[in-house]
């Protein structure tokens, strides 16, 4: 109960975050802890900003837990005002097979995602960033025939 509220406090959550940064103790009961409280800890305006330093903290096989979570969870975090900060965190910060990976995940409610006020800002920065690939799986889904965005774009205005 304290780390949960530590974690969704302004000051603590700077506590929880110096315990991931400096101290050198074992983190596994952090690890835990946010896999657990998944949904509740990367949806708050506090906590989002600890996941990312745990998950930056981590080794391989605990980030692949974190993106199976995401991944699971997608839907209720693209959309949302403090989740999606950490799909913008993880585009900037994983490698490039995790980025495909997300991005073909999204792909399938691309328009969707491109309609939406914050799931929108993900898509921009891949478009403003160098991850080229990305760029073009993008450019090719918004401008398929089978997009809304595409259908829409074709219309004459008089």
């Amino acid at each position: 109960p304290v780390l949960r509220e530590l974690l969704k406090e302004l000051h603590g959550n700077h506590i929880i975050q110096k315990v991931i940064d400096e101290v050198n103790v074992e983190k596994e009961f952090l690890v835990e802890h946010f896999q657990s409280n998944f949904m509740d800890i990367i949806n708050h305006k506090h906590a989002c900003c600890t996941f990312q330093k745990i998950y930056k903290a981590s080794d391989r096989e605990t980030r692949d837990k974190f993106l199976g979570l995401i991944k699971k969870n997608l839907d209720s975090i693209i959309y949302t005002e403090f989740g999606n900060f950490s799909l913008h965190f993880l585009f900037a910060f994983e490698k490039y097979e995790v980025k495909m990976n997300l991005l073909y995940e999204l792909l399938p409610t691309l328009d969707k995602i491109c309609l939406q006020r914050y799931s929108s800002g993900i898509i921009e920065q891949i478009l403003e960033s160098d991850f080229r690939d990305g760029q073009q799986l993008i450019i090719q889904r918004i401008a398929s025939s089978e997009s809304p965005l595409a259908k829409a774009s074709s219309l004459t205005f008089r």
